[in-house]
C-alpha cells in the first residue's frame, strides 16, 4: 500500500509542477502507452522523461480491496498476464 500512497504522491506533485512550467499540456494517457507497458511506472517514468507534463490513470478497487492501475472495467485475455506467466484465457469482470 506503501508504493500506491508513493505513487499518488509523485503524481500529485508532477501535477502541480507541470501546470506552473508550461503553458501547453502534454498528457502521458496510461504513462507512455505504446512505448511501455501502459499503466506501470516504468511507463510513467518514460512519459516523464520524454516531457509529458500531466500523467493520466484511472483506479479501480478489487473485489478484495486492493487499488489497481486499470483503465477497463473487464480484464481483456488479450492484455492481461498472471503472475505464473500464463494470459488469462477469457474476460473477468473486474466489480463495480
Amino acid at each position: 500500500m506503501r508504493s500506491v500512497y508513493t505513487l499518488v504522491s509523485v503524481l500529485l506533485a508532477t501535477s502541480l509542477l507541470g501546470g506552473c512550467v508550461s503553458t501547453f499540456d502534454l498528457q502521458g494517457h496510461r504513462g507512455a502507452r505504446g512505448l511501455m507497458p501502459e499503466n506501470t511506472l516504468p511507463a510513467f517514468a518514460k512519459a516523464l522523461e520524454i516531457g509529458v507534463t500531466t500523467l493520466e490513470l484511472d483506479t479501480n478497487i478489487t473485489k478484495d480491496g486492493i487499488v489497481v492501475l486499470s483503465h477497463d472495467s473487464v480484464l481483456n485475455p488479450d492484455l492481461t498476464g498472471l503472475p505464473d506467466g500464463k494470459w488469462l484465457e477469457v474476460p473477468v469482470n473486474k466489480g463495480p
